[in-house]
């Protein structure tokens, strides 16, 4: 039976999450056909993660991400930049490093229990991108990976940019 409580999904200021140690700032070209338009897609995948034997109130989920995301921005940098295309040729680059990295790191509250949400399988679309978090597009471009996590409940979702010529051309089939 469907709850009749309607979901509400409330998101927190957004922060950024600076590697744990020093990145040189570096600017990566992508290669030709991450640079077609046509390819340049982003993909917005909701996988959930229930914590385990965490009681509700725990805030222990929040920071162990945090910190967790701190230390893999430093193993995988470029996931710390901001995608830009550049005005001279339109082509793409990634800036990251330096002290204007890091990876977007959202908390939420939501009203309902993961387990009356079937662990968000078979939600309807518009419902499920509650949960992933936003992307912010500005002047310096935009951050390929995102993080959210949703409170009290312990579990999180994140959003990624994809340029992986392989996968696109696999999910046409």
């Amino acid at each position: 039976m469907a709850s009749l409580i309607p979901l509400k999904v409330e998101k927190k200021l957004t922060e950024m999450v600076k590697p744990s140690k020093h990145i040189p700032q570096q600017t990566l070209s992508l290669s030709t056909l991450d640079n077609d338009p046509y390819n340049e897609v982003i993909y917005k995948a909701c996988y959930v993660f229930k914590a385990k034997n965490v009681n509700d109130d725990d805030n222990q989920p929040e920071s162990l991400l945090r910190e967790a995301l701190s230390d893999l921005l430093v193993h995988y940098f470029p996931l710390s930049g901001s995608l830009k295309r550049r005005e001279n040729d339109r082509k793409l680059q990634l800036s990251c490093g330096g002290d204007g990295g890091g990876g977007a790191f959202t908390v939420a509250t939501t009203n309902r229990e993961l387990s009356s949400l079937k662990n968000l399988e078979n939600i309807d679309s518009y419902a499920a991108l509650e949960f992933l978090p936003e992307l912010h597009v500005d002047k310096d471009g935009y951050r390929p990976f995102a993080l959210q996590v949703h409170k009290p409940h312990n579990f999180f979702t994140f959003m990624r940019k994809m340029k992986d010529y392989f996968i696109k051309q696999n999910m046409k089939h």
